[in-house]
């Protein structure tokens, strides 16, 4: 028992302090999902493939949404992604403290295109 109880002395910890000491991800993990928007064409490919129903897409409302805790990084997404505008991150998201920042939800959406004007009557004399 002492030699145990020296031996954790004198070596260092087995875990880190996350997170204030992060680990580095490994070269081929598979981190969460980035769209690039203004890319994206709203086609719902993505919303149809995936396995755990994590996206809804809107075409009519210009929206791209995903809630983030269903998704299981499973890329098949970005496998079915027609323009390739969805990539898998290797990186992670930040751990939070409060559940307001945890960043479950990402929403995007697309501002409506202005209506063009009418052409300007012209002026009688």
């Amino acid at each position: 028992m002492a030699r145990i109880a020296f031996r954790n002395l004198c070596t260092r910890p087995a875990t880190r302090r996350y997170p204030y000491v992060v680990r580095p991800s490994f070269e081929k993990s598979r981190g969460r999902i980035v769209i690039d928007f203004d890319a994206c064409i709203l086609c719902g490919s993505c919303q149809r493939h995936c396995p755990a129903n994590a996206f809804e897409v809107d075409r009519n409302a210009g929206r791209w949404w995903i809630d983030r805790f269903r998704c299981v990084n499973c890329g098949i997404c970005v496998e079915a992604c027609p323009k390739k505008c969805l990539m898998m991150e290797n990186e992670r998201s930040k751990s939070v403290v409060s559940g307001d920042q945890a960043g479950r939800e990402e929403e995007h959406i697309r501002p409506p295109a202005p209506k063009p004007q009418a052409p300007a009557a012209p002026a009688q004399l």
